[in-house]
């Protein structure tokens, strides 16, 4: 590459110093949050996913008696 356009490229990085750089250190402790966030997220939607199929089974089951009902109302009709 050459010194000169590795200044140049050099040049273009952001104005920041060596303790702006991130460790392997740092990278470690984003992944273990990242992974705790997840599991608390898995929880969360595990619960609201179960809750919303018990609504879904319980509409289910009234739409069903409903449409039971109105055939019984029909057949006594006639």
């Amino acid at each position: 590459m050459g010194p000169e356009r590795a200044a140049v490229m050099m040049d273009l990085l952001p104005p920041v110093g060596w303790a702006d750089i991130a460790t392997k250190t740092d990278l470690d402790a984003v992944r273990l949050d990242l992974k705790s966030d997840m599991k608390l997220l898995e929880g969360t939607m595990q619960h609201a996913f179960g809750r919303m199929q018990k609504n879904i089974y319980l509409s289910m089951l009234a739409s069903n008696a409903t449409v039971v009902g109105l055939v019984l109302a029909v057949l006594q009709i006639r």
